[in-house]
């Protein structure tokens, strides 16, 4: 039995499964926001529905991920992601330049905002990594950076990708298999040249040389099937098959459905009325200052054979689209989710905002 809900947000039930084993539902209420500089985002007079599938860039699965389904059990910390553009300052035509993001929870009485979690790196204009005959034989060298004035932040622009080691074998990255830099002998003596990463840590661009390991770098959510997320999603083996299936393996971890890079996980969840300042996003050199929204969500679950009960909803998502070079059309996607027990006695939920601003009307 699906309870009744009532609310003004697109909202979704499901049943999930503790690591007992024991059954539980997942209330999860989404509510996207507009997004205002220097003030808290504010709500438009209409929401999308609610994303069932993850979203990628290009074909799914093998290209990079925009956003993730909205279906997850539990967070065990809030992610931060991103959809965004590096743009130079002033439009100036540049071989590289930092881009960070800072988060910080406002202070009481007008103290000073403290910062919870920064997350920086830079981006370079296009490189090759070109083949040439050398001294004891064949190289890989790197071009110099073509001057730009925008990099999309990607993971294919990223660390990382899939290489072809012979004719018949190739070698993906665990950590980000749409990315580029990997070579190989074979490729070199092929002779064609392989694009070089264009985001990734200062020292490590300065020391790099083409094939050299380097950290995958983004402020993108990370696909289910990539490491770290997939070493926790457990053992799936002939065990878990006739002992658990369809419930998750026993030794798997809820840190799985966390998306967002390491970094830009939090805990303790963010709550709202968080500043989030950008860095390297847009063409003006000032940085880019937005707020959450204040507030969140509380429900009250009713049960046929017990109590109401009142439960505060965890804010264990936001994503900021911030792409566009219009301003005016920047939104924050936030997602609230709470664990309820016993959901077969659940008759109904009752949803309540509490101090969202909406856009005046």
């Amino acid at each position: 039995m699906i309870p009744q809900i009532s609310l003004p947000f697109p909202c979704l039930f499901f049943r999930h499964w503790y690591l007992d084993g024991s059954e539980l539902g997942v209330l999860v209420v989404r509510a996207v926001f507009e997004i205002h500089e220097g003030r808290r985002a504010l709500l438009p007079k209409a929401q999308p529905e609610m994303a069932l599938s993850d979203v990628f860039y290009g074909e799914p699965n093998v290209s990079s991920l925009k956003h993730e389904s909205e279906i997850a059990p539990f967070k065990p910390k809030t992610d931060l992601t991103f959809s965004a553009i590096a743009r130079s300052p002033e439009e100036k035509q540049l071989s590289s330049w930092p881009v960070r993001v800072d988060i910080a929870r406002p202070g009481e009485d007008g103290a000073t905002p403290a910062i919870i979690g920064s997350h920086g790196f830079h981006v370079f204009g296009e490189r090759l990594m070109e083949p040439e005959t050398a001294k004891g034989g064949k190289r890989w060298r790197l071009s110099d950076a073509t001057p730009v004035t925008e990099v999309p932040l990607v993971y294919e622009r990223a660390y990382g990708g899939t290489v072809r080691i012979d004719e018949e074998t190739e070698d993906a990255h665990v950590f980000n298999p749409v990315g580029r830099g990997m070579v190989s002998d074979y490729l070199l003596e092929a002779g064609a040249a392989l694009p070089a990463p264009q985001i990734g840590l200062a020292g490590e661009f300065a020391a790099c040389s083409p094939g050299a390991e380097m950290t995958v770098c983004g402020f993108g959510p990370l696909t289910k099937s990539w490491q770290p997320r997939l070493a926790l999603a457990g053992t799936f083996d002939d065990a878990w098959l006739r002992e658990r299936h369809p419930r998750m393996p026993a030794d798997y971890d809820y840190g799985f459905w966390n998306a967002a890079p390491q970094a830009l996980q939090f805990r303790p969840f963010l709550t709202g009325m968080e500043q989030i300042t950008v860095h390297g996003m847009r063409h003006d050199p000032a940085p880019y200052h937005f707020s959450l929204p204040e507030g969140g969500m509380k429900a009250i679950v009713r049960y046929g054979n017990a109590d109401d009960r009142t439960l505060i909803m965890r804010l264990d998502t936001v994503h900021c689209d911030i792409a566009d070079p219009d301003p005016d059309k920047h939104t924050m996607t936030l997602v609230w989710r709470m664990a309820i027990e016993n959901p077969d006695d659940v008759t109904a939920i009752e949803v309540l905002p509490h101090a969202l601003r909406k856009e005046p009307s």
